[in-house]
């Protein structure tokens, strides 16, 4: 592989739609994908390899090798020799994230990299590629199953594209687990870090660390965003004012809760 793979961090704006989805094989193959707005084509190679080109980087995909396209530019693909791959494709409107989206991680924010190469960790991803093939083969009028499907396959690939995740002790994931279901339990609580430490049986410090290591965002990050995001909905579907939608979730001043909400999603919260 020559020049650097891509490694676009994007968010969805909508329910995807298939496009297609099918098993490819060929002798000889050369082909030019044109760019093309809101649309995402996952592969990944059964058999042989592909030769690819694009935005002046060029790349080898082998066997079991996954190759996510977001058509934001001309892609060239060619294969002297036998190769096939199982491919999808869904029409989805996303936004890719600038590096300040990046720094505020949040949960929404999907790492889809143009080339994955094969692991353990993409077992998955290649399974769920096969299973909405076969359910668009058998019954594509299911267009949800296959749309809810989709969605699996790109938090797959992208948990498969987080280092972090891979290098985890098992103990280390079982407390990080245990930590977000207790956040989500008392999430209308005033939380803190060394609550939830406790609550574990594990050092502040610890905790952060793994934290850290496994969501790619401090513990109290996490926390504050998923609390922001539960009073954004309460004052936008139900009508209620900040100062009330704060208190029901631990804040009793909401000046901090806009001044938070600005600094990690750069806009007003009463404009969200």
């Amino acid at each position: 592989m020559k020049g650097m793979n891509p490694m676009p961090n994007i968010r969805l704006c909508g329910l995807p739609k298939i496009m297609f989805a099918h098993i490819f094989g060929n002798d000889c193959y050369e082909n030019i994908l044109p760019a093309v707005s809101g649309r995402i084509e996952i592969d990944y190679i059964k058999s042989g390899s592909l030769n690819l080109s694009q935005c002046d980087n060029t790349y080898t995909a082998h066997e079991n090798d996954i190759i996510c396209n977001l058509y934001k530019s001309p892609l060239q693909v060619m294969s002297p020799v036998y190769h096939s791959h199982n491919t999808v494709c869904f029409e989805v409107d996303f936004d890719i994230c600038t590096d300040g989206d990046i720094r505020t991680y949040s949960p929404e924010v999907l790492c889809l990299p143009f080339l994955t190469p094969a692991s353990d960790a993409t077992i998955r991803a290649r399974m769920l590629i096969d299973r909405i093939i076969e359910e668009h083969t058998l019954a594509p009028e299911n267009r949800l199953s296959a749309a809810g499907m989709f969605l699996e396959l790109i938090e797959a690939l992208s948990r498969a594209n987080l280092p972090a995740r891979g290098q985890m002790k098992s103990s280390e994931s079982i407390y990080v687990t245990k930590a977000k279901k207790f956040i989500y339990t008392n999430l209308s609580c005033k939380l803190r870090q060394r609550d939830v430490a406790s609550h574990l049986g594990i050092s502040p410090q610890y905790l952060c660390d793994i934290f850290k290591k496994a969501e790619g965002v401090p513990l109290m990050h996490y926390i504050n965003r998923m609390k922001l995001d539960k009073i954004r909905l309460l004052m936008k579907n139900e009508h209620m004012n900040l100062n009330r939608a704060a208190a029901l979730y631990g804040y009793t001043d909401p000046n901090y809760v806009s001044r938070i909400y600005k600094k990690y999603y750069g806009k007003n919260i009463t404009d969200a």
